[in-house]
């Protein structure tokens, strides 16, 4: 795409509305000067105002916005009705143009490209300045000086941003030789679950990686997925937790191994316990509902603001899906690969919880889930590197549970028995001892063999 594409894309986007501006200018940093054509600046600019004024962004708004309140400075040398004429024009045609547009890139590449040639044009108007007061006389020792400070600044915000650029082929074999050093010297370039028996299975949490963990209502997937956090956040390690499902408050209890049967003076001591011995620990919470154009907005500030190394997102099935859409598989599949793309753009791994469609296992013999039952979505296996289901293979039993790979891409394989205590802590215990081949299991007993 051309400059101008990537910035008509984005202006499009943000006319999708205001949670969709909001995406643009906060979580990929994208600031009025960045946009080169003086137009879509001009259009970019009022939907970051009425956004962050609170009102919706759309087209209509938008037109209205530019004849009431555009600064009178904008039309100067030009002829004010004639221009807002153009300007409104533009403005509809390009929210027009969105669904063809988001085929040739996405915004997030768009944002990229922007940001990119922004700071070339400020790179580009610095030497410029510099040789324009060298040819004037001025002290070059001085000149110089501020002036290789002020190009270093702007190396350095190149480096920050948001988005990364474009990788040759030579920066990645350093970057893999780097790796492979640290991990001589004895340093693990991968997150561990804390789980020694899942960690032996999927190998540790590797960047660039969609771990998705299912299993039905009950069962413990999100704890496990917020021990998982814990276990890292307790190691100094930078966590965000994305729930849906819970507050804050009550994941904190679960952490500290408040059940609702405890009584008032063990809930007390525990919290307590847990508050001296985590107090200040890098964890963070998002609760409530998502949109999923907000999402990814969370997400990217969660990276950027907070430096998180890994992200827990509970759950997929929450996420609120546009009014708009028709077709709701279409749209979680599309969350699916904007999760997968998020991760490998920002080199960190993300565990993703999901539900597991109840009334189709509900059908099975023993209940043992499978990848064709997570809920909504056809393509989950597909886009996650590695897909751990969790069960209970006694049915009246959800205290001894059973984890296992149903999907790896990079050679996980096995299962795991899990123990729920009464403290809300998932362990590792051993296997029974499996059935001689040629004894049936006891299909009331849902799986009494293991």
């Amino acid at each position: 795409m051309t400059p101008i594409e990537n910035e008509r894309l984005l202006v499009a986007f943000c006319l999708q509305g205001r949670d969709a501006t909001g995406v643009i200018s906060s979580a990929y940093a994208v600031d009025e000067e960045d946009i080169s054509d003086s137009r879509l600046r001009v259009i970019y600019s009022t939907c970051t105002i009425l956004h962050s004024k609170q009102k919706e962004v759309d087209a209509l708004s938008v037109q209205t916005y530019l004849r009431e309140y555009v600064h009178e400075s904008y039309f100067v040398g030009k002829e004010k009705e004639k221009e807002l004429e153009i300007l409104q024009t533009l403005c509809k045609d390009i929210a027009t143009d969105f669904n063809f547009l988001k085929q040739l890139a996405s915004p997030l590449s768009a944002c990229r490209e922007v940001k990119k040639l922004a700071q070339r044009r400020k790179v580009m108007e610095k030497l410029l300045f510099l040789i324009e007061k060298i040819q004037n006389g001025n002290d070059i020792e001085s000149i110089l000086n501020t002036g290789i400070s002020e190009l270093l600044t702007l190396s350095r915000s190149m480096y920050n941003l948001p988005l990364k650029l474009t990788v040759t082929l030579e920066n990645a074999i350093k970057d893999a030789e780097a790796e492979i050093r640290g991990e001589l010297l004895g340093k693990e370039n991968w997150l561990l679950t804390g789980l020694p028996e899942i960690d032996k299975m999927i190998h540790g949490l590797h960047n660039e990686r969609l771990y998705i963990i299912g299993a039905e209502a009950k069962v413990g997937k999100s704890l496990l997925s917020n021990q998982i956090a814990l276990y890292n956040a307790m190691k100094d390690i930078s966590v965000g937790i994305v729930s849906m499902e819970m507050s804050a408050r009550e994941i904190v209890k679960r952490f500290a191994g408040i059940s609702q049967w405890s009584n008032p003076e063990d809930k007390q001591r525990s919290i307590d316990a847990f508050k001296k011995e985590a107090t200040g620990k890098p964890i963070y919470f998002r609760q409530g509902g998502a949109s999923t154009k907000t999402l990814f907005s969370i997400l990217q500030n969660l990276v950027n603001e907070k430096k998180c190394r890994l992200l827990i997102i509970d759950y997929l099935q929450l996420v609120q899906l546009s009014e708009k859409s028709r077709n709701t598989v279409d749209e979680i599949n599309s969350v699916l690969s904007e999760l997968k793309s998020f991760a490998v753009e920002n080199q960190i791994p993300i565990i993703l919880v999901s539900a597991l469609l109840t009334k189709q296992i509900a059908n099975k013999v023993n209940r043992k889930p499978s990848r064709a039952d997570i809920v909504g979505t056809g393509r989950a296996i597909n886009d996650c590197d590695c897909m751990l289901l969790m069960w209970a293979p006694e049915a009246e039993d959800h205290k001894n549970l059973e984890i296992f790979v149903e999907q790896g891409r990079n050679g996980e394989q096995g299962k795991a028995r899990l123990l729920l205590t009464k403290t809300l802590k998932l362990i590792p215990i051993k296997f029974k001892d499996e059935p001689k081949k040629g004894n049936k299991p006891n299909n009331t007993s849902y799986g009494k063999s293991w």
